[in-house]
C-alpha cells in the first residue's frame, strides 16, 4: 500500500537525494513531500524548476520480492499521474518515456532511480506543476493545473489523489498498464528525425524500447538512446 507514511518538509534540495541519504529510514510505499525543492533534477540531469505550491515528492518502492523492471515502474507512475490530471478534466498524455504533457506543454516529470544493494529498490521522484504560471525561466514549454483549469489547488490535496491513483493501479496487470500507456502516448505514430533521416515511431515494446521503422526495417532504441525533446518545439497555440 502506497502512502501509509508521508513525511512533509518545508524545503529540501531534492526529495530523491534526501531519500537516498536516509534509505534505511524508509519502507515500501513511504513518501516524502517538500513544499519547496531547491535543486530538483529530471532525466539526463535536467533541472526541474520548483515553485512554492507545486508538488515535489519521492516514493520508495521495495523491489526485493516483486522484481519490477525499470519500465514497469514508469508505467505505474505515468498512468497514475494521467489519472490524477483526468480527475481535474485535464487531457494529459505521455511523452516517452516519462514526461506528462498537455498539448505540447510539460506539466509533470519523473525521475526513477534503481537502487541495488542489500535491498533491490526504486526511488521515484515526481514533480507536478500545480500553481506555477510563469515558465519563462526554462526552455521547455510548461503548464500547470492552475493554467489549465483556472483553479488554485493545494498540493497536499493533489498528493492524496496521486496516492489514491497509485493504490488503484497497484492491482492492475502489467499488460493493462502497458496498454494504457500506449493509448496515452503522444509519440506513437509520429515521425522523428535521427541522423538526418526520418523514422516512423511504430510502437513502444514491453521492454520499454521504441520501435522505429525506416525503409520497412524495424530499429529498436532504448530510452537512453533517443530523445523527443523537439516535441516541445512544436507548440501549437
Amino acid at each position: 500500500m502506497v502512502g501509509n507514511r508521508v513525511c512533509f518538509f518545508q524545503s529540501l534540495e531534492s526529495t530523491n537525494s534526501y531519500m537516498k541519504m536516509h534509505l534505511d529510514s524508509f519502507s515500501n510505499g513511504d513518501i516524502i513531500c517538500a513544499k519547496v525543492q531547491t535543486a530538483g533534477k529530471g532525466r539526463r540531469s535536467n533541472i526541474w524548476m520548483s515553485n512554492n505550491g507545486d508538488l515535489h515528492v519521492s516514493l520508495y518502492l521495495d523491489n526485493t520480492v516483486k522484481q519490477d523492471s525499470f519500465f514497469d515502474v514508469i508505467l505505474m507512475i505515468t498512468n497514475a499521474l494521467v489519472k490524477v490530471l483526468n480527475k481535474y478534466n485535464i487531457d494529459a498524455m505521455i511523452k516517452y518515456p516519462n514526461d506528462i504533457v498537455v498539448g505540447h506543454r510539460k506539466i509533470a516529470g519523473i525521475l526513477v532511480e534503481h537502487i541495488i544493494g542489500e535491498k533491490d529498490s526504486y526511488i521515484i521522484g515526481v514533480g507536478l506543476n500545480v500553481v506555477t504560471e510563469d515558465f519563462s525561466r526554462i526552455q521547455k514549454q510548461g503548464t500547470s493545473i492552475l493554467l489549465e483549469t483556472k483553479k488554485t489547488l493545494d498540493y497536499r490535496d493533489v498528493l492524496q489523489e496521486f496516492i489514491a491513483a497509485l493504490n488503484e493501479l497497484e492491482t492492475c496487470r502489467s499488460c493493462d498498464l502497458y496498454n494504457m500507456y500506449l493509448e496515452k502516448s503522444v509519440i506513437v505514430g509520429k515521425n522523428i528525425v535521427i541522423d538526418n533521416e526520418e523514422h516512423l515511431v511504430k510502437t513502444i515494446n514491453l521492454e520499454g524500447k521504441v520501435v522505429l521503422i525506416k525503409d520497412q526495417v524495424e530499429i529498436l532504441k532504448h530510452m537512453n538512446e533517443i530523445s523527443f525533446k523537439e516535441y516541445y518545439d512544436e507548440l501549437k497555440d
